[in-house]
């Protein structure tokens, strides 16, 4: 399966780096696990507007028969 990376711009970039992908890495409180949430959601509603992440990375979420394993979130 032949899939590209994602592009990210500098806004995108500044964001991905306050989020924390080894949450076991440090302690962590609350308020940062807040920013962290925020970061990322901000992060994903740039993406989205901008059509930034692949579809067939967005039908692994969205589409129960584009994985083997039925669809990540499939209802």
């Amino acid at each position: 399966m032949n899939m590209r990376s994602i592009e990210f711009t500098a806004e995108e970039k500044a964001l991905l780096a306050k989020i924390d992908f080894d949450p076991a890495s440090e302690k962590h409180d609350a308020a940062y696990w807040r920013a962290v949430g925020e970061a990322s959601l901000q992060l994903m509603r740039l993406l989205i507007a901008r059509k930034g992440i692949p579809e067939i990375r967005t039908k692994y979420f969205t589409d129960p028969d584009s994985t083997s394993g039925k669809g990540a979130f499939a209802r």
